[in-house]
């Protein structure tokens, strides 16, 4: 603490703590309290100049005064009577420091250069040169006529101040450019933590229906905030909360946005909501929405203006247009969007993979497959292929209990709720069967741990397995096993079901490749192709000798996947990294 030294704060947005620029004017006051001590700190808070209603005479007036205080140069609360007041007051109360809270009061910084009263601070809320143009460029006309006040505010404080604080690297080269003064300390967006970690609740990816906007009715977050509501909402699936002052004048006629125009607190609207939308099209500074997100453990999917100063936050998902916001493309590593749906979610799941995906840390694969897919969906080339594979536990899964009485051919899967396991195209090829194929099927069993009331299965056996033993039991029972997955990454139940002596048919779903030999040790087909499972089910029904030879040459294959090759080549890998 520097103790004996007086600081006079100056500032338009204390009062104003619903914005997040309101909320950095309390962190730099508290911050100055904190250094030279409460007793220390004088503030000043400037009123801004505010139409509060009356006849259309009256607001014609206000208006001709507020673009007459404009083109005279002063605007954030400032006039020539408030200039002369903060000067006296800083040489009688004899101030070392002048905190002025914005790049706005460029005449007050002159002054009080001019008058010695101690030095002057200035914090840059934005650039507001480069966002004013910004706003012209969008379309905003109006916003010319303040581009003149900006500019002579800004460039005198630079010229006059002692010292400049900016919020992120892109307003300190923005100064740099437009003024030609470099500004002597980079302090981005800080916020006191008011959330405990261990009361925020953790949801799974799946569950993520609503979604927050927080922001006043400003031109950005408006522009931004109307393009998501028309282009990205009515592709997605979740309802969205605003909440801002002022957005109750926002145009909203979509039953899934609920405004709030603002509240007392935020944090019951962050602890409700699943993730947090920042669509913010233009503007400057560092977005505090964006911090307070962090703070109460959200999901962030925003523009790159929302992410501006802030560097690799996790759970966040860079939107640069509106179908990155959707993201509903087939992305076949990434479960092919059947956990996460075709939305939101999705594009959400695939960025976080991505950024761990560039990380220069060891990877292990447990197939080819899955390490060409890992190369192709990263584009990187630096990445060693080190694999070990599954293992088969033959202790368990064995020809040795083969059930050989039964009468008829007995058929199992692993069945699972799961779209990409391809449950649907099984049964829509067994409804399919000639009636003599059918007639020579004895029994269907469905190992699986779901709830499969949503098939057709009627005549089928459902096993719920308590351990691998059951799941042994039913492999040891069948003489066909079946694999309908769409992608697997490596496939272990068709290599369980061959150590079982069963003749499998299974799907060219990638991972497989490791172990399957069509012809040799299984049939195999294209997933989702249900005519092409319908033949692969009939000749095996119709070729005892070929289900043997499959049978057969699936227990030779199994023999290799063991846990001590497994081990063996977890050992090799070690020994490459060390």
């Amino acid at each position: 603490m520097l103790y004996n030294k007086k600081l006079l704060f100056v500032s338009s947005n204390i009062s104003s703590t619903q914005t997040g620029g309101g909320v950095c004017s309390l962190r730099n006051l508290d911050m100055c309290r904190r250094i030279l001590g409460e007793e220390n700190v004088e503030l000043y808070a400037l009123k801004a100049f505010s139409f509060t209603g009356g006849t259309l005479i009256t607001k014609l007036i206000f208006i001709l005064k507020a673009l007459l205080k404009l083109f005279c140069g002063y605007s954030n609360g400032s006039t020539q009577k408030t200039d002369k007041e903060i000067v006296r007051i800083a040489k009688e109360g004899k101030f070392d420091f002048v905190f002025i809270d914005s790049s706005l009061n460029g005449h007050l910084v002159k002054s009080l250069n001019l008058e010695a009263t101690g030095q002057v601070i200035c914090f840059f809320h934005n650039c507001e040169r480069s966002m004013v143009i910004g706003q012209w460029k969008t379309g905003n006309i109006l916003s010319i006529i303040r581009l003149y006040a900006v500019t002579m505010n800004e460039n005198m404080t630079c010229k006059y101040a002692d010292r400049i604080i900016v919020l992120n690297k892109r307003d300190y080269e923005l100064v740099n450019i437009n003024y030609k003064r470099s500004a002597d300390l980079l302090l981005p967006i800080s916020l006191k933590d008011t959330v405990l970690s261990g009361k925020i609740k953790k949801k799974r990816i799946g569950t993520l229906k609503k979604g927050l906007f927080v922001g006043s009715f400003f031109f950005g977050n408006v522009q931004g905030l109307e393009l998501f509501i028309r282009e990205v909402l009515p592709h997605v699936d979740m309802q969205l909360v605003v909440v801002g002052r002022g957005m109750n004048r926002l145009k909203n006629n979509n039953p899934k946005v609920i405004i709030y125009d603002g509240v007392d607190s935020i944090d019951s609207f962050y602890a409700d909501a699943d993730f947090v939308i920042a669509p913010i099209i233009s503007g400057g500074g560092m977005k505090v929405k964006i911090a307070e997100a962090m703070m109460h453990g959200k999901i962030i999917m925003g523009t790159p203006e929302a992410f501006q100063g802030y560097d690799a936050i996790p759970c966040s998902y860079v939107c640069e247009k509106a179908n990155d916001f959707i993201q509903a493309d087939d992305y076949r590593i990434f479960d092919d969007g059947a956990i996460l749906g075709k939305g939101l979610l999705l594009g959400l799941y695939k960025t976080l993979c991505l950024r761990v995906y560039r990380q220069h840390v060891g990877y292990l694969f447990n197939s080819q497959y899955v390490y060409d897919r890992f190369c192709q969906d990263s584009k990187r080339t630096d990445v060693p292929l080190m694999k070990v594979y599954p293992a088969v536990n033959h202790l368990i899964f064995n020809p040795k209990n083969k059930d050989k009485g039964h009468g008829g051919i007995s058929i199992c899967l692993v069945a699972r709720k799961h779209p990409l396991k391809g449950l649907q195209t099984f049964i829509d090829a067994y409804h399919k069967l000639p009636l003599e194929i059918e007639d020579r099927i004895a029994s269907v069993t469905l190992i699986s741990h779901d709830d499969l009331s949503g098939y057709d299965t009627a005549g089928m056996r459902i096993v719920k397995p308590a351990s691998d033993y059951d799941i042994a039991t039913a492999y040891s029972s069948s003489d066909i096993f079946i694999s309908t997955s769409w992608w697997e990454g490596f496939g272990l139940p068709p290599l369980e079901a061959m150590a079982c002596g069963c003749a499998v048919i299974c799907s060219n779903s990638g991972g497989v490749n490791e172990f399957v030999v069509t012809g040799e040790n299984c049939l195999t087909f294209e997933p989702k192709d249900e005519d092409a499972l319908i033949k692969a089910i009939m000749r095996l029904a119709n070729d005892e000798a070929l289900r043997k030879s499959l049978a057969l040459h699936g227990v030779e294959t199994a023999e290799k996947f063991r846990w001590e090759e497994s081990a063996k080549q977890m050992l090799s890998v070690i020994n490459q990294s060390i």
